[in-house]
């Protein structure tokens, strides 16, 4: 859960080196200030994802090549 209130920030996935990884991040406040969530390689093939509404989420997992994620769930 992220709380950008308080500014806005990035959250950065870690390079995990195998397939399987699963990550979900939600942001929990009304405030204009965007999460970016971003990969080493990418997420989608697209290197950040933003998000700017309150409760929004994205849940990703990683592949097997090294640094990328993909999308499996949004809201």
């Amino acid at each position: 859960m992220c709380d950008a209130s308080g500014g806005a920030f990035t959250i950065s996935l870690p390079n995990t080196g195998s397939a399987g990884y699963r990550f979900t991040i939600k942001k929990i406040d009304a405030s204009a200030n965007a999460v970016t969530v971003s990969a080493p390689i990418g997420i989608d093939g697209v290197p950040t994802l933003v998000l700017t509404d309150q409760w929004e989420w994205v849940e990703v997992v990683s592949t097997f090549t090294t640094g990328q994620y993909m999308i499996v769930g949004r809201g």
